[in-house]
């Protein structure tokens, strides 16, 4: 029964007779009987956030190390013209 209640809860007051607001979305994740499984719930559900935040940034860092990489190889790598000659300049 409190588990629909919360999860009915679309504003919380922040102010004096509600004058302040805020629109809000409550998940109930776990339902346990102590406090220290809940609090377990909530440290492995924050590492779990954590880890995967971190993950995004390896990635968004991985693409941008890609991207330097191939802008800086532009003008550098030889184009082939399609002649099937080698294009080396003899130094005499």
């Amino acid at each position: 029964m409190l588990w629909g209640g919360i999860t009915s809860i679309t504003r919380l007051n922040l102010g004096r007779a509600g004058k302040e607001s805020v629109e809000c979305v409550i998940r109930v994740v776990r339902v346990s009987g102590t406090i220290r499984k809940s609090e377990e719930e909530c440290i492995r559900r924050s590492k779990e956030s954590i880890r995967r935040a971190k993950k995004l940034l390896n990635l968004q860092e991985e693409n941008v190390e890609m991207e330097d990489r191939v802008e800086m190889t532009k003008g550098i790598i030889d184009d082939d013209d399609g002649s099937g000659e080698d294009d080396d300049v003899d130094m005499a």
